[in-house]
C-alpha cells in the first residue's frame, strides 16, 4: 500500500549505485549521474549529426548542445531527463542504422534502447519515435517511396512497436498499483490527464502561448 510507482526507477538504481560506490552524499550522486549522462548524450547526438548533415557540422552541433542555456541550467539537475534523451538518441541511430541496413543485431539493440528511454520517460520516446521515422522518410526517399518498401518498414516498426508496448505496460502496472491506495489514486493516469495535456481551450488563448515563448528565451 505504500508503493507509488511511476516512471521505471532505472537512472535511481544508477545513482544509488554510485552513491554506494562513493562517499559523496545522495544529492552530488544524482547531480553527478544526470551530468554524465549529458555529456554521453555528445556521442548518439554527433553520431546523428554525420549521419544526417557532416562531420564538420556535427562538432558545431555538440558545442550548441553542450554550452545552450537549457543544457547549461539542467544538465547537473537531479533529474531522469537526460537519461531519457541519451537512451533515446542512441534509438534514433538505431532505426535509421536499420532503415539503411537491416540487422538482426540492430532490431535487437533498437528494441532495448527505445524500451529503456521508455520505461525511463515514454514522453522522451513517442517524440524520438517521430523524429526518427520523419528523418526515414525526408531522408532516405520521398513518402511513396518510403511506403513500397514495406519489408524495410516492417524491420524498422517492430521493435519500436516493441519498445512503446514494453513502455505500455510498464505505464499500466504503475497505474494498476497507484489507483489501488486512496492516497495516490489522484496520481492515475486519467486523474492527470487533464493537467498532462491541458484543454483545448487553453491551446487556444494567446496568453499562454505568449507566456511559454517569453520563456524559450
Amino acid at each position: 500500500p505504500w508503493e507509488l510507482p511511476l516512471e521505471f526507477p532505472l537512472f535511481q538504481l544508477i545513482v544509488s549505485f554510485v552513491y554506494r560506490l562513493t562517499s559523496i552524499d545522495l544529492d552530488k550522486a544524482s547531480r553527478i549521474t544526470a551530468l554524465l549522462f549529458f555529456i554521453s548524450c555528445f556521442f548518439p547526438l554527433f553520431s546523428l549529426a554525420k549521419r544526417l548533415i557532416s562531420k564538420r557540422s556535427a562538432y558545431f552541433v555538440i558545442v550548441v548542445f553542450a554550452f545552450s542555456p537549457f543544457g547549461y541550467q539542467w544538465s547537473r539537475a537531479s533529474l531522469i531527463e537526460y537519461s531519457a534523451v541519451f537512451f533515446g538518441l542512441i534509438f534514433v541511430n538505431l532505426v535509421l542504422e536499420i532503415w539503411d541496413r537491416p540487422s538482426w543485431k540492430n532490431i535487437l539493440l533498437t528494441a532495448v534502447f527505445g524500451s529503456l528511454c521508455g520505461l525511463i520517460k515514454v514522453t522522451t520516446l513517442v517524440p524520438m519515435t517521430i523524429f526518427a521515422l520523419v528523418i526515414c522518410i525526408t531522408h532516405f526517399g520521398s513518402l511513396s517511396d518510403f511506403f513500397k518498401r514495406p519489408r524495410r518498414f516492417l524491420l524498422v516498426a517492430s521493435p519500436v512497436l516493441t519498445s512503446l508496448i514494453v513502455a505500455r505496460l510498464w505505464t499500466t502496472w504503475a497505474n494498476d498499483i497507484r489507483v489501488q491506495n486512496p492516497a495516490t489514486a489522484w496520481l492515475s493516469e486519467k486523474s492527470l490527464a487533464k493537467w498532462n495535456y491541458g484543454t483545448i481551450d487553453q491551446r487556444l488563448t494567446l496568453e499562454n502561448w505568449q507566456t511559454i515563448f517569453g520563456r524559450i528565451d
